[in-house]
């Protein structure tokens, strides 16, 4: 069986500010184990700091509210350079909050705004062609979950990345929050009780 390995605690600088990852995470988009802790995969280099960050899918309510990746992005000082949505007053909306370019195409988005970082959001059944041409550009990208409605494809996504080696990440943040890992620590430590489900 197979499981994403990106674990995310928001898009960061490393401890020195030299390379941009989600922190563990360096490397290929996933792992064949099922431990709950992502390893750090070695790459020949980390990536450094992106400084054009395109976001896709920004109605999806991962890109204002709970993540809240376009405020993540302005707090890093990183310029967002384009947002879309198929929704054009959406779009509109998000690129004049975060101070941006608005558009009703991803694709075209990209050609005009030449990303080096993309956030990918959207509907849950437009992800597989999202990730497909994400894929084709080379540009490392996050997508937020599930990439797809079925587990065939979601795997077959999976296969495409590993065949191309792609950055890819998938994002985990409730998993390492301070929460889940004071959680995890009382129940490995048998401090908490019985878990029951």
């Amino acid at each position: 069986r197979r499981t994403l390995a990106i674990a995310t605690s928001g898009l960061q600088a490393d401890a020195r500010g030299e390379s941009w990852v989600s922190p563990p995470f360096r490397g290929p988009c996933y792992r064949t184990t099922l431990d709950s802790r992502p390893a750090t995969l070695a790459t020949d280099s980390p990536m450094t700091k992106p400084q054009r960050i395109a976001v896709i899918g920004v109605s999806h309510w991962h890109a204002t509210y709970d993540a809240q990746y376009l405020d993540l992005i302005r707090g890093l000082g990183v310029p967002i350079v384009g947002v879309s949505d198929e929704n054009p007053a959406i779009a509109q909306d998000r690129a004049t909050r975060f101070g941006s370019t608005p558009f009703t195409d991803y694709k075209v988005m990209i050609a005009a705004t030449r990303p080096d970082f993309i956030v990918a959001l959207g509907r849950h059944i437009d992800m597989p062609d999202i990730f497909r041409h994400l894929g084709d550009t080379g540009v490392p990208f996050v997508m937020e979950k599930p990439w797809g409605v079925d587990a065939a494809t979601v795997n077959g996504l999976a296969d495409l990345a590993e065949e191309r080696n792609l950055w890819v990440a998938a994002p985990f943040m409730t998993r390492y929050s301070h929460w889940a890992e004071a959680a995890r620590e009382a129940v490995q430590g048998k401090t908490l009780g019985q878990v029951s489900h």
